[in-house]
């Protein structure tokens, strides 16, 4: 317990007292004696503080607040308020009020004197640490100064000010401004491109609030930085599973053009993603949506991924640029979309791959090479991924093939200067054998 527990009959009303010397505090400071007026106050409020009456003492520290801020006293009002926060027995009530009071002064100083403002609410913080009574007010001025920080361009200062805050532990906070702290989390974690950080941050958002009535443009927000992280670590089927996620937003499906959009990032971001047995599913209930067939250059991709035909990438590959030249998110990123374009052509390699191996129990590579148009190092190591993957079992025999025909190349110069050395009527000797191969041979002397 931060303060001292008292008994009601112990509580000493100072309510008289209170009103008649808070006037005569006033004059005082009209009167050019301004410290003989926060003296009389001072000596007030330890009254009202020893004596246990909370309501005079909250009134004596905002007259205090009200008198320095009438006559500019600026320097006099933080060094009051650390004074004041840190008397014995200062009730919690009186501080609550007092910090409340000082963040509404806060506001009105920030358009006249942006410095006073911040100096003031850097001293309000620091009362306020360590103080979970006041942790809610101290939150939010955190994220004001936050965001001074960030427009002086001090990203980093801004970013370390608003971790510094576990809102999620705060029990008095409600959940709708929880959220909006943490989104502001992961933004600036974003823009220090810290995304193992902003990942671990994300986790705290229970995604069931965004079930939530008028909590659209949270989960936008949301789900669009959770995109970057994913985009980031190369997770397409993550990042396709947020655009559902997305695609089933009110927002979103009353916009035409947005809903397009959505749907659009949907189909390129599945098959963009590895092929795995959660893949496969997705795929074909993205199929058998009926949204799906109002773009039907898309509907006719998905069908190409799910058949059983070649696909071969030379066909495609006007289509698919054309389309990603003015989908908003490559052109918005260049580098994105051009990773992205020959990831595209990985997966079309990948499918012809799979296709094949389904009429195939035995095939060369030159007979690969032609099917699908690639050069044979690239077919390899297409085929190494996807059984690393545990999408096909394939054994390649190429490297023994190739000692097999050198060795029998080997034999046969050996045998021709065999031939060549007899005609020449050289005598016929026996070979002396290394002994390393007399043991690996079990060969006689």
């Amino acid at each position: 317990m931060y303060e001292e527990i008292r008994l009601l009959s112990e509580i000493k009303l100072q309510t008289d007292e209170v009103d008649t010397r808070i006037p005569k505090a006033i004059e005082l400071a009209k009167e050019n004696k301004f410290d003989d007026a926060m003296e009389m106050l001072f000596i007030l409020e330890k009254q009202c503080r020893t004596g246990g009456d909370i309501a005079s003492n909250s009134k004596v520290i905002l007259t205090i607040i009200d008198l320095c801020k009438e006559y500019k006293k600026w320097e006099k009002l933080m060094t009051s308020l650390v004074v004041l926060s840190k008397k014995y027995g200062q009730m919690r009530e009186s501080i609550k009020k007092m910090v409340n009071a000082t963040i509404i002064l806060v506001d009105e100083l920030e358009s006249v004197d942006p410095k006073i403002s911040i100096e003031l609410l850097q001293c309000i913080r620091k009362i306020s640490q360590g103080k979970i009574y006041v942790e809610v007010e101290r939150a939010r001025l955190g994220v004001k100064l936050s965001k001074i920080c960030e427009n002086e361009n001090n990203l980093s200062e801004a970013t370390e000010i608003i971790l510094d805050m576990q809102v999620e532990t705060y029990g008095s906070m409600e959940i709708s401004e929880k959220v909006a702290i943490i989104l502001e989390q992961m933004r600036l974690s974003l823009l220090q491109k810290d995304y193992v950080r902003t990942q671990i941050i994300s986790k705290k958002i229970n995604c069931k609030y965004f079930e939530k009535p008028d909590t659209d443009d949270e989960k936008i927000r949301y789900y669009t930085q959770l995109n970057t992280i994913c985009l980031h670590d190369k997770k397409y089927i993550d990042v396709c599973k947020n655009f559902i996620e997305l695609y089933n937003t009110k927002k979103i499906v009353d916009s035409e053009s947005d809903r397009i959009h959505i749907i659009k990032a949907i189909v390129i971001f599945i098959l963009l993603s590895d092929y795995n047995e959660e893949y496969n599913i997705l795929l074909n209930q993205i199929r058998n949506d009926k949204p799906l067939d109002d773009i039907s250059i898309y509907k006719e991709l998905v069908n190409m991924f799910i058949g059983s035909k070649l696909i071969k990438w030379e066909v495609v590959k006007d289509q698919i640029l054309k389309e990603f030249e003015v989908f908003p998110l490559f052109v918005n990123d260049k580098q994105l979309g051009i990773d992205c374009l020959m990831n595209f052509r990985c997966r079309v390699i990948d499918h012809d791959i799979r296709v094949i191996a389904m009429y195939y129990n035995r095939i060369r590579f030159s007979k690969m090479e032609k099917l699908l148009k690639i050069d044979i190092d690239e077919a390899e190591s297409a085929i190494a991924n996807l059984v690393t993957n545990g999408v096909l079992v394939a054994k390649i025999n190429r490297i023994l093939d190739k000692w097999s025909h050198s060795m029998f190349e080997i034999m046969t110069k050996i045998n021709k200067i065999d031939n060549l050395l007899s005609k020449e009527g050289y005598p016929k000797t026996k070979p002396q054998i290394p002994q390393q191969i007399k043991r690996l041979f079990l060969v006689d002397d």
